[in-house]
């Protein structure tokens, strides 16, 4: 279930790290984001900690919207009650009520195409005319690898982290974006290929506690989706909004993972 899934990420949240949780890299592209926002209402959809800590300028109410009260209650660092326990399909505020709003991986979570464009309908609805959303969009590449290749190169010592085969392999296995990709297959198809976990963290020089933080996906009937950046793109120009940048990390795989600026222009 859904719900037991994001419990299991709030107790496994400080293993997380780059590119499943935002670096400086990620950053710049949210800082860009506020080059011309003075103040006002923010709204973070998720509870990720790094977007809170943004230089937000002085007088600015921060909110968040996530479904799970255990990820809210473990991960959000800001003031009781300025994170609101709601889906993103039916966000908890009125009509234009919005400056600016944040998210980070967000659509993954959600089924594309017909849930994600919901979200982007609600945050339409939320934000008012002229202001900015700010998404990093998972990207997968044009030319798709496969599983078997993105095994080879987890056990020659190439990929360097957990955090980036997850990513890399949930990508490897989509077929469609429309389907996306189920956690638990996930987990099997590294297991068939790594089953000693100890013995591969060993071999290649990872955190062992780390890499075993993709247990959580063991028995997980929820699905990441990885629509292509020109889909996102597509979606939120359907919605009434006006693409406004794309940044693009530095790090290794920061090709698939941009941060895409969006303003609302009607």
């Amino acid at each position: 279930m859904k719900g037991e899934y994001f419990n299991e990420i709030a107790r496994h949240w400080s293993l997380l790290g780059p590119p499943l949780r935002p670096s400086e890299p990620d950053i710049a592209g949210y800082r860009r984001g506020l080059e011309d926002f003075s103040g006002g209402h923010a709204l973070i959809l998720g509870v990720t900690p790094e977007l809170y800590s943004l230089p937000w300028p002085e007088g600015t109410e921060v909110a968040a919207v996530d479904h799970n009260p255990q990820m809210i209650e473990a991960v959000w660092p800001g003031p009781a009650g300025s994170a609101r326990l709601s889906t993103w399909v039916e966000i908890p505020f009125s009509e234009s009520s919005i400056d600016l709003v944040l998210c980070d991986g967000g659509l993954s979570v959600v089924r594309f195409a017909d849930e994600a464009e919901r979200v982007v309908r609600e945050v339409a609805r939320v934000l008012r005319q002229g202001a900015l959303a700010v998404f990093r969009v998972y990207d997968p590449p044009a030319q798709r690898e496969s599983a078997a290749e993105v095994l080879e190169a987890l056990l020659a010592g190439r990929i360097p982290s957990p955090n980036h085969l997850k990513l890399r392999l949930g990508m490897a296995m989509q077929e469609d974006p429309r389907q996306g990709v189920r956690l638990s297959e996930i987990w099997n198809r590294l297991h068939e290929g790594a089953p000693d976990f100890r013995y591969l963290a060993a071999c290649i020089g990872w955190d062992y506690d780390q890499l075993c933080a993709i247990n959580t996906y063991r028995e997980s009937s929820n699905c990441y989706y990885f629509p292509p950046l020109e889909s996102v793109l597509t979606l939120f120009e359907a919605n009434g909004f006006r693409r406004e940048y794309i940044n693009v990390p530095s790090y290794e795989m920061g090709g698939r993972c941009p941060v895409a600026g969006f303003r609302r222009v009607n």
